[in-house]
């Protein structure tokens, strides 16, 4: 459902968005509680904005002697180490990556822990082995 107003400033916006949704409810389970207080426990925004034209990465990423992409990661064990930075999507099914490493997809970045291995499965899941 969108908003009538494109923000919530105001105690009167928020009670027509109160009483919107108590009319939305009636509409859809054809029953509501309108003295009910409701509760949002999801959101869906659209956000955009423009980059700078200078922009940088935030986190610096080097070669590594092997020629992978790394980054500076701390470990709580072992300190600061360079960790080689893999793309899930280029990660092919078998693909075994040791740690340190850190393996970046468009909506995660699963860090591995050296000594463990992340391994691409056929399904395109991963999973990493201590």
């Amino acid at each position: 459902m969108p908003l009538r107003a494109p923000r919530l400033t105001d105690q009167p916006a928020v009670e027509q968005l109160r009483q919107d949704f108590h009319a939305l409810h009636q509409d859809v389970f054809a029953i509501n509680d309108p003295d009910a207080h409701i509760e949002m426990v999801s959101w869906r925004a659209r956000v955009s904005c423009r980059l700078r034209e200078d922009s940088t990465p935030s986190a610096p990423v080097f070669a590594t002697a092997e020629g992978c992409p790394s980054r500076t990661a701390h470990f709580a064990d072992v300190g600061f180490v360079e960790a080689a930075v893999h793309h899930f999507e280029s990660m092919t099914a078998g693909a075994q990556v040791p740690g340190p490493a850190i393996i970046e997809s468009p909506v995660t970045s699963i860090v591995v822990d050296p000594g463990a291995i992340a391994e691409r499965r056929a399904t395109g899941s991963l999973v990493v082995r201590p």
